[in-house]
């Protein structure tokens, strides 16, 4: 299990967490492991926010790889996890669906670049409980790190897990 779902894992539980959003799911690793574990028993909706749009492979030739399965396998999933709730869209337009203090936790971890990451956060930190947790992962890129550090000054990083770092960063509203 990568470090960072294991901290997902724990403040879900530790913060007793009902209503979770995760944003960018790509193909769902994070999203699965934590509804198969004891976090299950604990959260109410599992917010799966993610375009699933077609995205450049590496290198040449610039074909497009479609990724409407990783969506439909997503689908799937409700059939086995009652608490998620699948939404095919932009995480900015995602947002605007929610209102203002709906989750008690969102976790980003979509488009790393730095206007990406500086608009998810201005668009998830009003829809996060006072006293909720607004969280990301990569917080050792660059562009990651800029975005938190300039709008979320107060943000940190938990303990390291026992074999290095989880590349979480959290913030608590206030």
């Amino acid at each position: 299990m990568p470090r960072h779902t294991g901290v997902l894992i724990d403040l879900i539980q530790k913060e007793q967490i009902k209503i979770f959003a995760e944003i960018g799911i790509s193909c769902g690793k994070n999203l699965k492991k934590i509804l198969r574990s004891e976090s299950t028993k604990i959260i109410e909706e599992y917010w799966a926010v993610d375009p699933w749009h077609p995205v450049p492979p590496p290198g040449p030739p610039p074909l497009f790889v479609d990724r409407f399965f990783l969506y439909e396998e997503m689908c799937q999933a409700m059939v086995h996890f009652k608490q998620l709730r699948v939404l095919r869209m932009f995480s900015v337009v995602a947002a605007k669906l929610f209102p203002n203090g709906y989750f008690n936790m969102v976790y980003i971890d979509a488009d790393h670049s730095y206007s990406a990451v500086a608009q998810d956060i201005e668009a998830w930190l009003p829809k996060v409980k006072i006293g909720g947790l607004l969280g990301g992962h990569d917080y050792n890129m660059a562009t990651v790190r800029k975005a938190v550090d300039e709008l979320l000054p107060n943000a940190w990083e938990p303990p390291p897990a026992p074999r290095g770092s989880t590349k979480v960063w959290l913030f608590r509203r206030v």
